[in-house]
Order: structure tokens, then C-alpha cells, then sequence
């Protein structure tokens, strides 16, 4: 008979548990209808502070994004475009960006666009994007996508000129131009191209001594410190050396790169490292100070 009796109030506060959790769902979704958009982006905010609140209080970004908040939209947008919290859903992520008027949110949305596009019509879309930034956060990035897009044709008709411009300028904005700047923004690779550009006379005149300077600046960059070593391989830095290149190819043999663009310059120092026989010219490197200068 207990046994009867506890399973009947087990049964009934299951019962009422649901009955309370219905009300509850109920009482948010009329909170939804009475609050505005700034009321709705304010206990979003505070909610997903909690661990415990978290979901309840996308719920209310969302709700408020929809509203018109350009802050919540610019919270849930980003956080599903890089799985922050939720589980990355570049679709979600690209509708709520679309409601945020902001320079991070915009260049997030482009880089999506660029990800995703197969067409040449998407990738105007992506170039549309990066255009609009003028100044101020991502802005770097953007000019940077822009230049790597008129470099390969990308939504634009390729323009070796405009991507020299936009690789320069990327390099030069505040916190940026410095001699580590480019690479500390992630922009060794804007350096990259640069150098290549300078190397063949793309864009600008032909000069192996901007091309060597460019590459000398992406003292982070794999691809750099490749072309140094195949450059001062082939005679044409101001001090070619066979023992500067051994030791340029080998730091990239070693190094991994900073992303997947660089971490092929790392089979690629192996290859030339091997066919050109390098180990007859290296020796253990030595460092001045911070700079890094090779000795």
C-alpha cells in the first residue's frame, strides 16, 4: 500500500511540475509581446551572465534582435557564427548580422559569404561587405580580403593595382604600422603579397629591394621567411647569401604555420630545402635581442 501511495505522489508532482512549467513558458511568451526591444535586450544580457539562464536569455536576444536591437542582434549573431555558447550555425548567424549595424559584424557576415560562396554573384556579396568598412574595428581585415579578392578576381574583376593598394593600406592603420604590426594582426600574409607583387610586377614597378623589405616585415609569416631564403638563394637581396637562405628555409622547415596558408610553406622549405642540398650552407642561427635579426 506505501508503495502504492508513493508512486501516486511521485505521479502527482511530476504532474505539477509540468503544469507550472507550461504556465511559466506561457508567462515568458506573453513577456515577449509586453516588453520592448531594449527592455528585452536588458534581461537577455543579465541572463546569459548564468550558466544556469544562458538559453533563457539567447531566447531574449533573440527576441529583441528581432525588434530592432542592433546589440543583440551583433551578441546572437556572432555567437552562432563562431559556435561561442551554441552550436555554430552560419545561417542563423548571418540573420542576425544582417540586423546589426556594426564594423565586427559586418566583416563576420562577408567572411561568411566568402566561405560559403560558390558564384561569382556571392562573392560580390562578401566584397560588398569588406567594402563598406571605412574605419575602425576589422577594418584591417577587410582591406586585406579586399586586396586577396582583386588579386584572384573575386567578385571583382581581378585588379593587381587596387590589391596592392588594399595589401598596403591594411598594414598601415593604427596598431598596425610598425614593423611587427601586420603580423600581430594576423596580416603577414597581406606582407606576402606585397613582396610577390613587388618580385614580378604586379601592380607596381618590378623592385627585388621592396620585395625583399616587404618579406623582411612578416617576421611571423612562413611565406615570408620562405621567399627570403629562395630569394638570397637566387642572388637577388642586396646581400645574397646561400648560408642566410639555408637558414630562412630551415626556420620554416621547423616552424608550423600560423594557419593553413603558412603550413604549406613549411613542405614547401622542406622540398627546397632537399633539392637545393641546403644543409652544405647551414649553420646554428643566432638572434640579436627581441628582433630576431639573423646573425
Amino acid at each position: 500500500m506505501k508503495t502504492i501511495v508513493n508512486v501516486f505522489i511521485g505521479l502527482l508532482i511530476i504532474l505539477i511540475s509540468c503544469d507550472n512549467t507550461g504556465k511559466n513558458n506561457e508567462t515568458e511568451a506573453i513577456d515577449f509581446e509586453n516588453l520592448s526591444s531594449s527592455e528585452l535586450e536588458d534581461i537577455g544580457f543579465k541572463k546569459i551572465e548564468n550558466p544556469e539562464t544562458f538559453e533563457q536569455g539567447l531566447k531574449y536576444l533573440e527576441e529583441a534582435a528581432i525588434n530592432g536591437s542592433s546589440k543583440a542582434a551583433k551578441e546572437v549573431g556572432l555567437r552562432y557564427a563562431r559556435g561561442n555558447g551554441v552550436v555554430q550555425d552560419k545561417w542563423k548567424a548571418m540573420n542576425y548580422l544582417k540586423r546589426a549595424y556594426d564594423n565586427v559584424c559586418t566583416f563576420e557576415l562577408g567572411r561568411i559569404y566568402f566561405e560559403e560562396s560558390t558564384s561569382q554573384y556571392e562573392y560580390k556579396k562578401a566584397y560588398d561587405c569588406f567594402s563598406s568598412i571605412t574605419y575602425g574595428d576589422c577594418d584591417n581585415y577587410a582591406e586585406y580580403m579586399l586586396g586577396y579578392m582583386n588579386y584572384y578576381g573575386l567578385g571583382t574583376l581581378k585588379n593587381y593595382k587596387a590589391a596592392y593598394k588594399y595589401f598596403d593600406e591594411s598594414t598601415k592603420r593604427p596598431n598596425s604600422d610598425t614593423i611587427y604590426g601586420a603580423d600581430l594582426l594576423g596580416l603577414g600574409d597581406a606582407k606576402y603579397y606585397l613582396g610577390m607583387m613587388a618580385l614580378e610586377g604586379l601592380g607596381c614597378q618590378k623592385n627585388y629591394a621592396i620585395a625583399e623589405s616587404h618579406f623582411n616585415f612578416g617576421f611571423m609569416s612562413n611565406a615570408c621567411k620562405y621567399m627570403l631564403g629562395v630569394m638570397h638563394y637566387n642572388g637577388l637581396c642586396k646581400n645574397s647569401s646561400k648560408k642566410l637562405a639555408a637558414q630562412y628555409i630551415k626556420q620554416v622547415y621547423d616552424r608550423e604555420g600560423l594557419n593553413s596558408f603558412n603550413q604549406e610553406f613549411s613542405s614547401k622549405a622542406r622540398q627546397f630545402w632537399d633539392d637545393n642540398e641546403l644543409w652544405r650552407y647551414y649553420e646554428e642561427r643566432t638572434f640579436d635581442g627581441f628582433n630576431g635579426v639573423l646573425n
